[in-house]
C-alpha cells in the first residue's frame, strides 16, 4: 500500500514539472532593463533581458533552451539573430511624434548579471529629428510570466523619464507636440515620400508623355491628385484598407498600362475613368507610409491633412521638372516610344516581382 502511495506521489511530481509554466524553469526573477537614447538621428534601444525569457520567446520549440552553459548560450547567440531581430521588433513598438519607427538588430550578445545570464541586444531606429512626443508600447515575455518587470531609463534630448513596466502597465509615453512641429513634421514626410516613389514618378511620367495640352495637364493630375488623396483618408482612417501585396501590385500594373496606352493608342484621349482607379492604389501605397499612425500624440487631423499637401507640392515640383523635359524629348525621333518601351517593362516586371514573388 505504501509503494502504491509513493508510486502516486513520484508520478503526481513528474507530470507536475511537465506541466510546470516555462517560468519556473529558470528559477529567478523575470527582469529587464532598457536604456533608451538617441544620437545622430538615430535611437538606440539598449535592452538587457533574462536569457531564458528571450530564449523562450524567439526560439520557443527549442528543447534546450533552459541549457545555461556558457557554451548553449554563445550557440544561441551566433545562430539567433534573425529570429531575435522578429520577436523583439514584434513586441516592441516605438513611436515618435506619432509615427511607428522601423527598427533593426544591431547587436546581440550573452553577458552576466548578478549571476544570472542575461542578453544584451541592441535596436536601433532612424528617426531623423529628436521626437516632441514619444511612446514605448512594451509586450515582451508578458505571456509568458506576468510578473515579468522592465525598469526602463529614457533620454531623447529635453524627454527624460525612469519608468518600470508591468503587465498591468506595459506603455511608456512622454513629452507633448505642438502643432507647429506636426504640421512640419508630416508635410515635410509626405514631400519626401512623393518624391522618394519611383512607382509613383514613372506613372506620372507616363501620364505627362500621354498629355497633349496644358489644359489636360490640370484635368489628369488633378484626377491623379484627387483620387490618391481619396484612397490616402480613407486607408488612414482604417474605413478601407487593402492587402499591401495587392496594393503593391497594382501600382506596378498602372505603370504597364499607362506605357501600354500611350505606345497604342496615341490618337485617343486618355481613360480618366481608368487613371483614376490606378490612382486610387497610389493612394493606399502612400497610407502605408503613415499605416502604424499612433493617435496618442494628439493633431491627427491636421498631421494627415498635412502629410497629403506635402505629397501634393510633391507633385507638382515633378510635373514642372518632367513636363518641360519631356516637351523637349518630343523633338528626338522615336524617343517617346523607347521611354515607354522601358516604362513598360519596368511596370512588367515589377508586376511580377510584387504579385508573385
Amino acid at each position: 500500500m505504501v509503494k502504491k502511495w509513493i508510486g502516486i506521489i513520484v508520478l503526481t511530481l513528474a507530470l507536475f514539472g511537465l506541466w510546470a509554466p516555462a517560468t519556473f524553469a529558470h528559477g529567478g526573477d523575470s527582469l529587464a532593463y532598457s536604456d533608451i537614447s538617441v544620437k545622430d538621428g538615430v535611437i538606440k534601444y539598449n535592452l538587457q533581458i533574462d536569457m531564458y525569457d528571450l530564449r523562450a520567446g524567439a526560439t520557443p520549440d527549442d528543447p534546450n533552451r533552459g541549457d545555461t552553459t556558457s557554451e548553449a548560450m554563445k550557440e544561441f547567440v551566433g545562430n539567433s539573430h534573425a529570429k531575435v531581430e522578429a520577436y523583439l521588433l514584434s513586441q516592441i513598438k516605438l513611436y515618435a511624434d506619432n509615427l511607428l519607427l522601423e527598427g533593426k538588430l544591431t547587436q546581440l550578445k550573452y553577458l552576466d548579471r548578478d549571476n544570472q545570464p542575461f542578453a544584451e541586444v541592441i535596436l536601433e531606429y532612424p528617426a531623423g529629428n529628436i521626437p516632441q512626443h514619444f511612446v514605448l508600447d512594451y509586450n515582451l515575455v508578458f505571456d509568458m510570466d506576468v510578473y515579468h518587470v522592465n525598469y526602463v531609463t529614457l533620454t531623447l534630448g529635453d524627454l527624460k523619464q525612469n519608468a518600470v513596466l508591468v503587465n498591468e502597465l506595459r506603455e511608456l509615453q512622454v513629452g507633448q507636440m505642438n502643432f507647429q512641429h506636426a504640421v512640419q513634421n508630416f508635410s515635410l514626410l509626405g514631400f519626401k515620400s512623393i518624391l522618394l516613389s519611383y512607382a509613383s514618378i514613372l506613372f506620372l511620367l507616363g501620364l505627362l508623355i500621354g498629355i497633349k495640352s496644358l489644359k489636360q495637364i490640370f484635368v489628369v493630375i488633378g484626377s491623379f491628385a484627387f483620387a490618391h488623396s481619396l484612397s490616402l483618408i480613407l486607408a488612414s482612417l482604417q474605413i478601407l484598407t487593402l492587402p499591401v501585396k495587392f496594393v503593391e501590385s497594382a501600382i506596378a500594373l498602372s505603370i504597364l498600362y499607362i506605357a501600354l496606352n500611350n505606345l497604342f493608342n496615341k490618337h485617343k484621349e486618355l481613360n480618366l475613368w481608368l487613371i483614376g482607379c490606378f490612382s486610387l492604389f497610389h493612394g493606399f501605397g502612400f497610407a502605408e507610409i503613415i499605416s502604424g499612425m499612433n493617435h496618442k500624440g494628439g493633431y491627427f487631423a491636421p498631421s494627415l491633412i498635412a502629410f497629403n499637401l506635402g505629397i501634393e507640392v510633391g507633385l507638382v515640383l515633378i510635373v514642372l521638372i518632367l513636363y518641360p523635359i519631356i516637351h523637349y524629348i518630343r523633338k528626338i525621333k522615336q524617343a517617346i516610344p523607347a521611354i515607354l518601351m522601358i516604362l513598360a517593362l519596368l511596370g512588367f516586371i515589377s508586376f511580377i516581382a510584387r504579385a508573385y514573388l
